[in-house]
């Protein structure tokens, strides 16, 4: 039988079911994103695709959800022909690998989703600072991986202020436009009485 090959689908399908059939029940083969080829899944996440000469397992961010760090994509070298070789290979030294990189892949996602909650937190404390009558106030949804969130404020008797917050919310980055040295001076006040309260929350209590 015939390891995965560019060239040709049919004998890549019947080496996939092969290869699943040698891993478990649980394990079953479908057509992978890459034309031609093929994955095999266990129902519980796990994916791996047979690629000509590699087995690689795919992660969620691989064409989920996005973090800015992580593990990459574990893979190892696979020429032998016989399915039930290649599916000892695929235990003995691909799964433990996937699996550690899985849970740390689960950890970031984790933590990035906190540290984005709290960055919002921060932002939408910010813009009620700045709101005022003669003020119209925007946040700025993060961009993709940015790990940033945006605050503008427009005064309508001109002047502007950019305010943008980093990571968990501990850092604020300012950019004051056309104000006066008193709004400056209050707006930083603002910003720094702001910080300090986020790290009162972020310090253990005694």
């Amino acid at each position: 039988m015939s390891t995965p090959s560019r060239t040709n689908p049919e004998a890549n399908a019947e080496f996939a079911r092969a290869v699943a059939a040698e891993l478990g029940p649980q394990w079953s083969p479908r057509p992978a994103d890459w034309p031609g080829h093929y994955q095999l899944t266990d129902g519980r996440g796990a994916r791996l695709v047979l690629l000509p000469g590699l087995v690689r397992g795919l992660l969620p961010a691989a064409n989920g959800h996005r973090i800015r760090y992580g593990p990459s994509s574990p893979q190892i070298g696979v020429t032998h022909r016989d399915p039930a070789h290649v599916a000892r290979h695929i235990r003995r030294r691909l799964l433990p690998q996937y699996a550690a990189a899985r849970a740390q892949h689960q950890a970031l996602v984790g933590a990035e989703r906190a540290e984005r909650r709290a960055r919002a937190r921060v932002a939408q404390g910010l813009a009620a600072m700045l709101e005022t009558p003669a003020a119209t106030v925007v946040v700025v949804p993060d961009s993709p991986r940015s790990g940033q969130t945006t605050v503008r404020c427009a005064y309508a008797k001109g002047g502007s202020v950019e305010a943008v917050v980093e990571g968990g919310g501990a850092g604020i980055s300012l950019d004051l436009s056309g104000l006066t040295a008193d709004q400056a001076n209050v707006i930083a006040g603002m910003v720094r009485n702001l910080n300090e309260l986020r790290n009162r929350e972020l310090t253990p209590g005694p």
